[in-house]
């Protein structure tokens, strides 16, 4: 059979094409999938000293995809320690969480009654610290922080958020101890109803599925999420994630224990301003004490006063106002 040039010229062109346009769908997968297709090799070398394994770990595009949203034990900088107050909601974590996985630890048949919960809703008003205890939590068991938010799963492509949420959970099953965090989890798994749409009913649907899933993977895996409306989580997920704390304002006591964790080198006697600030979160106490130490700066001085603090005060009530 004789071939001619110009059979020969077509299929090299077909190939040509072909190349092409796969490179134009990559290109367009990645702006549009908002999937980051390459990744920093350093990001897996640094799981594998972090976890101090001896084999290599191998993740697929979509597992990758999400090392951004990793940190780092050595990176978290905050503690059960450096929370202030809250002493109900710490002593309710080392008896139902730290505890029994101290208890559990190397163990291979462990009792389902003395497992800790996989599931944990932090709910409350904005600023009590939700956040700051999944990263406490996570700093405890010296494990990996994975955050996310009803952002990270949102996807232009059919199917892709579906593969995303299982990548979430087949990364965390990897590189176990970790925390999964999802702030704000009512916007990703709120009830259902009828009129959500196909794809909206699907993502929460994989997610029931994969909560499902971490009990018979890894108890080193803790799924929590936060939110400031418990009531508009979906019924199903509050079954999976059984343990549900509340992290409300901070008390007189532990509104002390936050001022003090800021102020402590500047001997400020707090009784008034402990009285002014009923019903104030975590979140503003910060605030409080940072717009005090700006107010130091304008006064050309290196210490805050009671007077900075009452100032600043006053302009966070005119800004409530």
């Amino acid at each position: 059979m004789v071939v001619s040039r110009q059979f020969v010229e077509k299929i090299i062109l077909l190939i040509l094409s072909s190349l092409f346009m796969y490179y134009i769908s990559i290109k367009l997968m990645e702006e549009t999938a908002g999937l980051e297709m390459k990744h920093d090799p350093n990001d897996i070398k640094k799981i594998e000293q972090t976890l101090n394994i001896g084999t290599k770990l191998s993740f697929n595009l979509y597992e990758k995809s999400l090392l951004s949203s990793i940190v780092y034990p050595e990176d978290i900088s905050t503690s059960l320690g450096s929370i202030g107050g809250h002493e109900d909601i710490k002593l309710r974590l080392n008896k139902v969480l730290f505890n029994p996985l101290k208890h559990n630890k190397n163990k291979l048949n462990v009792d389902p009654l003395f497992s800790p919960p996989n599931g944990i809703i932090l709910y409350g008003e904005p600023g009590t610290g939700k956040t700051m205890f999944a990263k406490a939590i996570a700093k405890k068991l010296d494990g990996i922080f994975i955050s996310c938010s009803p952002s990270s799963f949102e996807n232009k492509l059919y199917g892709e958020s579906s593969k995303l949420i299982k990548a979430l959970f087949s990364l965390a099953n990897k590189v176990n101890p970790c925390v999964i965090f999802i702030d704000e989890i009512d916007g990703i798994l709120g009830t259902r109803n009828d009129f959500d749409q196909s794809l909206v009913n699907e993502i929460k649907t994989i997610f029931l599925s994969e909560m499902d899933g971490i009990v018979e993977r890894n108890p080193n895996v803790i799924f929590i999420g936060a939110t400031n409306k418990l009531h508009s989580i979906d019924k199903a997920v509050q079954r999976r994630m059984r343990l549900h704390i509340k992290v409300p304002l901070p008390d007189e006591d532990s509104r002390k224990k936050i001022l003090d964790l800021h102020l402590s080198k500047y001997n400020i006697d707090l009784c008034e301003i402990l009285k002014d600030t009923d019903g104030f979160s975590g979140s503003d106490l910060f605030e409080l004490c940072k717009l005090s130490g700006l107010e130091a700066i304008y006064e050309n001085r290196e210490n805050i006063t009671i007077e900075d603090l009452q100032s600043s005060l006053k302009l966070l009530s005119c800004a409530d106002a």
